[in-house]
């Protein structure tokens, strides 16, 4: 590029500054206001300070490239005099009479300008003493309150607040007829010393006077639920004290129910001063059957579609009868495979893929059979579901039954019982590695029909929904399950038990940030020697864009390679033995899952969109390890994996892009060559890591039957940024 123009470009880099200004209607009199700062400020920050001036920043495409985008904030000297005095009457109000605040203007050009308010804060006015008055006993946490006031500035917004929670208390605590409360304040100017006290009006403790039920049905014109029905699913009757509480759970009770497009429950008119009130809880019905169809295309699934029939009137009682079908696999797996191309090439060359997935399940949930608290389900399904490159699991017919009954709001205890009658063919390579069988006709025994038995239990604090930003919940689930299942004919019993805990955390750190951090740990437990079969749908994987990010699916944990051939040849005991380099690469890898699993996420959320309100930002730390115990619960070994993140804002939820930094070698784990079935050979996974001694003759190996495969194959670590950079695309937070 040369000098004449460099300079050219710069010319019109420090133009295009006062001809924008000029554009958006700014002129010398009332400049653009390029920068917006304010200094003194201790006690209040300058985000709160912003939101009540007229004077305003220009927007930041506007100041950086002179687009017409954003706010013009031509600067107003009338207001510019206002907002010093806002800003005095803001202090006041928060507790600090006397402040006072000076604006300065500083020209940048002769359409633009800086404004910097110099703000003088004064001494706050500290509350000395708190009482609260005609407060019932019991209802409220006086001497906490107490504390919380005494001491703080005289911020009008805080006793204001203070007196609404305490109001929302006694109505919701029967005193429905409770009057606006009064405050009175007397201030020591000198001293900046002030008394507060807080008068409440609450009247007589209010009952339950008569009910009346009002209902309106749909098209049908005959009412789902009978009025006695409604009656027995309220949480109150006439002569209870009449709480707020009571008819929010009512209301909330008869919603779930999923009948109702309206639910109110009000209290009448009535001329009499006495101490109950009649009550009219008034429905209106909505439709009672809904179908949902919706599709998708992901990494894992290629395209996938799921149905979804719901009759929320089953058999005229309020039971509710849910319909589902799901299917993946759309494009690359039989026989809907016409548009392979458009598939992942990972999924086209998992063996797994080939055929298509699919959920078709029926779900009855018994409403008041067992009462209003305990909710029984039952599910019958037959489904077909793959384990990215590890195994697949067909099952010809399963079943859940399940009671359902929250504890406290948001916090549920579930007790389930499942059998699953089905059959799980699990690699080839992981076959031979986990269970020892490395002939197919030996793995025929593992992959025979078996039905598994599982009862559990599981108590969970119910999530903010995944498809949203949660800013400041916490969620949390304990489950325990005890299993059995018959592996291979004759069958060999397994007896389990599985258990898995979790916690998340999300909360504000600024206005502009959210932190949010999950904490996961499970185990498998079974005799020591039967560890090997535990069924390949019951352990732990870990690694993907839902764990650690710096991983692909499943990848994290014992891992087998699968080479194409034997790099080398040796003769070990007369016999041909296959060596793999570790330097000739591999041709993939298949989970073997583990049955330990730890797993720890950090991640710090932009709560503000940038550049555009659609756009939010994330920094992440993933760390996790998956092992097969043997009897040892040490976490040690963890893999960290950092990464940067982007949220698009759609209807659906946040469409996420992960980028996971892997900056770990691969583990070391056995190596197999697949050898396929032929007229002469018998197909088998022969065990080629270094130092293996299983020959790769067939007539040698069926002399000595199945040997160990050590895990001593190690692939040489990636060379260069790229290879260790690991990308996830997906639709809703990753917790």
């Amino acid at each position: 590029m040369s000098r004449a123009l460099l300079r050219a470009l710069c010319c019109l880099a420090l133009a295009a500054v006062p001809a924008a200004a000029q554009r958006d209607g700014c002129t010398r009199f009332r400049p653009r206001v390029e920068r917006l700062a304010f200094e003194g400020n201790t006690s209040i920050t300058n985000f709160d300070l912003a939101q009540i001036l007229y004077t305003e920043r220009a927007g930041r495409l506007r100041r950086w490239f002179g687009w017409n985008v954003g706010p013009t904030a031509c600067l107003d000297t009338l207001e510019l005099g206002r907002d010093e005095r806002r800003i005095a009457a803001w202090y006041n109000m928060r507790g600090y009479p006397g402040t006072t605040a000076r604006a300065e203007v500083a020209r940048t050009s002769s359409r633009t300008a800086n404004v910097t308010f110099r703000v003088r804060e004064a001494p706050p006015v500290v509350i000395d003493t708190v009482r609260l008055a005609n407060v019932p006993r019991g209802l409220v946490d006086q001497a906490r309150l107490v504390r919380a006031l005494r001491g703080a500035p005289l911020d009008d917004s805080v006793l204001v607040a203070t007196m609404d929670s305490v109001q929302q208390i006694l109505r919701a605590e029967g005193y429905a007829r409770a009057r606006p409360p009064t405050r009175s304040v007397t201030v020591d100017t000198a001293a900046r010393r002030a008394r507060v006290t807080l008068t409440f009006t609450p009247g007589p403790l209010m009952r339950v006077g008569a009910i009346e039920v009002a209902m309106t049905p749909n098209d049908s014109g005959r009412p789902a639920l009978r009025e006695d029905e409604v009656r027995a699913l309220l949480r109150f009757e006439s002569g209870d004290v009449y709480s707020a509480r009571s008819v929010g759970a009512s209301q909330q009770l008869l919603y779930s129910y999923d009948l109702y497009r309206t639910v109110a429950i009000d209290t009448l008119p009535s001329r009499s001063t006495g101490d109950t009130l009649p009550v009219r809880v008034r429905l209106v019905e909505g439709r009672h059957n809904a179908l949902r169809v919706g599709g998708g295309w992901g990494t894992i699934d290629c395209f996938r579609t799921q149905s979804r029939f719901v009759e929320q009137n089953f058999l005229g009682r309020g039971h509710r009868l849910q319909l589902d079908l799901r299917l993946s696999k759309l494009g690359v797996g039989t026989p809907f495979d016409g548009a392979p191309g458009l598939c992942a090439p990972a999924v086209r060359a998992d063996t797994f893929s080939l055929r298509l997935n699919y959920y078709v399940g029926a779900t009855v949930n018994l409403r008041g059979v067992l009462g209003d608290r305990w909710h029984p389900v039952g599910t019958l399904y037959s489904e077909r579901r793959t384990e990215f490159q590890s195994y697949v699991r067909e099952t010809s017919i399963g079943g859940i039954g399940s009671f359902d009954r929250p504890l406290v709001p948001r916090v549920n205890t579930t007790f389930a019982y499942r059998f699953d009658a089905g059959r799980t063919t699990s690699d080839a390579a992981v076959s031979c590695a986990t269970f020892g069988l490395c002939r197919f006709n030996d793995r025929f025994l593992l992959n025979s029909p078996s039905v598994m038995h599982a009862a559990g239990v599981t108590f969970s604090r119910s999530a903010p929904a995944i498809t949203a930003f949660a800013s400041n919940d916490e969620r949390w689930a304990i489950e325990s399950r005890l299993g059995t299942v018959n592996v291979g004919r004759p069958g060999t019993r397994v007896n389990f038990n599985r258990t898995q805990l979790e916690y998340a955390l999300y909360r504000p750190l600024t206005r502009t940030l959210v932190g949010a951090a999950r904490l996961s740990a499970g185990f498998v437990a079974t005799r020591r020697d039967l560890e090997a079969f535990v069924p390949p749908q019951e352990r732990f994987y870990s690694g993907g864009q839902n764990s650690v990010r710096g991983y692909n699916q499943g990848q994290l944990g014992p891992t087998v390679y699968i080479v194409r051939a034997p790099s080398d040849t040796v003769t070990v005991g007369g016999a041909l033995v296959g060596n793999a380099d570790p330097s000739a690469g591999f041709d993939r890898t298949a989970p073997a899952g583990g049955t330990a699993t730890a797993l720890l996420n950090l991640e710090l959320r932009s709560r503000v969109g940038w550049p555009s309100d659609l756009l939010r930002w994330v920094l992440f730390l993933d760390a996790g390890r998956v092992w097969n115990n043997s009897g040892n619960y040490a976490v040690t070994g963890l893999r960290a994996t950092p990464g940067l993140g982007v949220r698009l804002v759609t209807p659906l939820g946040p469409f996420r892009v992960d980028v996971g930094y892997n900056p770990h070698p691969r583990e070391a784990g056995p190596a197999f060559y697949l050898q396929r079935a032929s007229a002469t050979t018998l197909g088998r996974a022969i065990c080629v890591s270094p130092g293996s001694t299983e020959p790769l003759d067939d007539a040698a190996a069926g002399a000595l039957g199945p040997v160990p495969c050590p895990a001593s194959f190690r692939p040489l670590p990636p060379r260069g940024l790229l290879p260790r950079l690991t990308f996830h695309f997906s639709i809703g937070e990753a917790f």
